[in-house]
């Protein structure tokens, strides 16, 4: 019987690694990053502004709810959406169940890049997954209610799936029902497919007309059903896209308030740069995006990345083109004002960016023999992820300005009969979540109003930006609108969440024109402050 060379190949892809002394190493490093991830989902910070304002539209709605445009101007997949509310129909709606989705994710995707590593023939398997267990983007948006951490995944699911199709342990219909299903789940999922399936695409083609000229029937065959297979699942990805867009996220993309719209547009990708302005926007999106994974290594890992994505051509392996086809998909759609260059959004591509940096990083111990300098690489290589030994420290998985679950506690079981809770605009969404939508609000108040107690302030603030910057200036009605609804009372507790210190200076500044202003309480920098009336004023 005789073997051919891909046989051989996947019978060597199914041994096991054999194992080293520097496994334990290793081994060490992904529990670390396990420990990491199951810390901050234990500790339970506040769901910090973009989260309060994602749980309004989950908790308060049913399922069929989810399909219409979500409160407080925000948008997610439907898949994540539904997904989200079946774990709190279920389990309740605390903030670690509604973040128990991306948790979930986040651990998995440890496992399943381990078996991506395995299946694309790297030598290092162990040394991978430490490397990226603790990358600290992944550890973070691993506990936050977001569908970032979801998106990461679905990227080295669909490499994962793809491969296995490709080495025949993965029928076709089970990964054109992947194909279906992730573009509902994962908005970026569709530059992750296209880009597998253009370049096996293309390179299949290319491959059928050398192998015509050989008259090699078997790599033919082979190659043919792959041909084949791309192409369905291309078509399949991409009607299912079109089915999404037209019945979900056109109307979810286009319900962005008027200062978020502000912040986005001046972060869609120039593709074909003319001026000098569009080329500093360039360096700003890659450096933002490469200190977001690796903070200040971010040139060093460039080099290593561009490096690993050479040399997976040079060893002809397809994670290559995949890299440079999702990255290049996903200009072309922020070119066209359809996906921002921002961090946290860019998430799906750090797979593609680790992968990279192991591969050069492989090759390197490959050239270099000495088994010491894969124990010294590794350390070097793990220092670029230095910025994820903070979360060993429980009060670092705090966000400053954000932490007002406890003052709002404090405030639900102390307040007076004879006192008022001020609460600041950017509060709103979080004070509903903590006391039960008791308002009902899917938006920010227009206009201060009363409710009770209970004095819900409105934005006094306009908004204009530059590229990765927000600059406030103060709108002195509004702010007025603001104060005389505090200073008409006695006494009144204000609170502050998620603020600029313009807005904390003015407001704060104008009731000490009218009585004193006391730093009640603080948690991580949220204040509760505490404002008296003047008696001459009474």
């Amino acid at each position: 019987m005789v073997l051919r060379k891909r046989d051989i190949e996947l019978d060597l892809m199914d041994e096991k690694e054999p194992f080293r002394i520097t496994n334990i190493l290793y081994m060490i490093v992904i529990a670390l990053g396990v420990l990491f991830r199951l810390g901050s989902y234990i500790q339970d910070r506040t769901l910090w502004y973009d989260e309060a304002m994602l749980a309004s539209g989950i908790v308060q709605r049913n399922f069929s709810g989810l399909f219409e445009p979500l409160d407080y101007s925000q948008s997610a997949p439907i898949g994540f959406l539904l997904i989200v509310k079946f774990f709190i129909s279920i389990l309740g709606s605390s903030q670690r169940i509604l973040r128990l989705y991306s948790f979930l994710t986040g651990i998995a995707s440890i496992k399943l890049f381990y078996l991506l590593l395995k299946r694309s023939g790297f030598k290092r398997l162990y040394l991978g997954a430490a490397f990226y267990a603790t990358v600290s983007p992944l550890i973070y948006y691993s506990t936050e209610l977001k569908p970032y951490m979801p998106d990461a995944f679905f990227t080295i699911a669909a490499l994962y799936l793809y491969k296995l199709y490709e080495d025949k342990k993965l029928p076709a219909w089970a990964y054109v029902l992947f194909c279906i299903f992730a573009v509902w789940i994962s908005f970026p999922s569709i530059f992750i497919i296209g880009a597998i399936t253009c370049y096996s695409f293309f390179l299949s083609m290319a491959g059928i007309a050398a192998d015509l000229v050989s008259r090699n029937r078997d790599e033919i065959r082979d190659k043919f059903r792959i041909f084949i297979g791309s192409a369905v699942f291309g078509a399949a990805a991409l009607l299912s896209f079109g089915i999404c867009y037209i019945t979900y996220t056109s109307k979810v993309s286009g319900n962005i308030d008027g200062m978020s719209m502000e912040y986005w547009k001046h972060l869609y990708f120039p593709l074909f740069p003319k001026k000098i302005s569009e080329w500093n926007l360039i360096y700003l999106m890659l450096n933002n995006y490469l200190r977001f994974i690796f903070n200040e290594v971010g040139a060093l890992s460039w080099i290593l990345w561009i490096g690993g994505i050479l040399l997976l051509f040079v060893r002809k392996n397809k994670l290559g083109g995949y890299s440079v086809l999702a990255v290049l998909f996903t200009l072309v759609a922020s070119s066209i004002e359809q996906y921002p260059i921002q961090d946290r959004l860019l998430l799906f591509l750090v797979p593609f960016t680790i992968l990279g940096i192991i591969f050069f990083a492989e090759v390197l111990m490959d050239l270099l023999k000495w088994k010491g300098f894969e124990v010294v690489l590794f350390i070097l290589l793990i220092s670029f992820n230095y910025s994820s030994l903070k979360y060993t420290d429980v009060n670092n998985m705090y966000r400053e300005g954000q932490e007002a679950a406890n003052l709002i506690y404090y405030l639900d079981n102390k307040i007076e009969e004879d006192e008022k809770l001020y609460i600041f605009a950017n509060a709103v969404p979080i004070y509903e979540y903590h006391t039960g939508y008791k308002q009902g609000l899917t938006h920010f108040p227009e206009k201060v109003f009363e409710s009770g107690q209970l004095i819900y302030g409105c934005k006094y603030w306009n908004l204009k930006c530059e590229p990765y910057k927000y600059i406030t200036t103060i709108d002195e009605k509004r702010l007025k609108e603001n104060i005389d609804s505090i200073v008409k009372y006695q006494r009144v507790y204000v609170l502050f969440y998620h603020y600029g210190e313009d807005a904390e200076y003015y407001l704060i500044s104008e009731l000490r024109k009218y009585g004193t202003v006391t730093y009640f309480m603080n948690e991580k920098n949220t204040p509760l402050y505490y404002f008296v009336r003047y008696a001459h004023l009474n």
